[in-house]
């Protein structure tokens, strides 16, 4: 009986590390929610919870506020035109797809095609999307690295890259249902941990694609960042 007690009490209880992570969960969904309120902002937070969550899940011991900001700090050059980018991309595609459903519609089958197409590119973009900050909070290269290799790693694991966009998909439109639906219990506990829970799914997502590809992961980022200073020699 004692020994069950004492048990309670020890770091390496289960129950202990769930908590541990539930308590990093909601410090980084707060801190991630407000980071992101000016808006171009928020890929450098996506970077900083992709790098806190990689450490977390690899059983580092961090403070998760202080070294979310360290990591925001560090990488907010490299993830924000990286970002703005995205936001572009993203207008054109919804300018595009907007001009299919409603004025292009009258082309007939045409317009169906390139709606499909239209959807299967804005798949893939997201997915590249999902993959460059994982990328950037791990290695340290130029922007044009950053998206070459997010594109290569998307290509080379499809389906884990796309079991990511999907887990986003069902935690933060879950709770963004909640809020349209005013589901008011389920929605204050999913805006207190959705941020913070996708973060975590996806660093045990991500982290299975690295270790699949560890060595040849590697060896690819190494010859590219050579071939760059290669070229910047020259």
């Amino acid at each position: 009986m004692i020994d069950k007690i004492k048990g309670l009490f020890d770091l390496d209880n289960p129950f202990y590390s769930f908590g541990k992570k539930l308590v990093i969960v909601l410090v980084l969904n707060f801190v991630f929610i407000l980071t992101c309120i000016p808006i171009v902002t928020i890929g450098a937070s996506m970077t900083a919870m992709n790098g806190v969550v990689m450490k977390v899940i690899n059983e580092r011991d961090v403070n998760p506020f202080t070294e979310y900001f360290v990591i925001f700090k560090q990488n907010f050059l490299k993830s924000t035109p990286i970002w703005l980018l995205s936001m572009l991309i993203m207008a054109i595609m919804y300018v595009d797809m907007y001009y299919w459903f409603n004025i292009g519609i009258k082309e007939g089958p045409y317009a169906y095609v390139m709606i499909a197409l239209s959807a299967v590119v804005i798949v893939f973009f997201l997915m590249v999307l999902h993959t460059v900050f994982p990328l950037i909070a791990r290695f340290d290269m130029t922007v044009k690295g950053y998206i070459i290799n997010a594109v290569r790693i998307t290509l080379k694991d499809l389906l884990l890259s796309f079991e990511g966009l999907f887990f986003t998909v069902a935690i933060v439109g879950f709770t963004f249902y909640m809020v349209l639906t005013a589901t008011w219990l389920i929605m204050v506990y999913m805006i207190l941990m959705c941020f913070g829970l996708n973060g975590l799914a996806q660093a045990y997502i991500y982290r299975k694609v690295l270790n699949k590809y560890s060595e040849e992961y590697v060896e690819m980022i190494k010859k590219y960042i050579a071939e760059e200073e290669m070229e910047s020699e020259e």
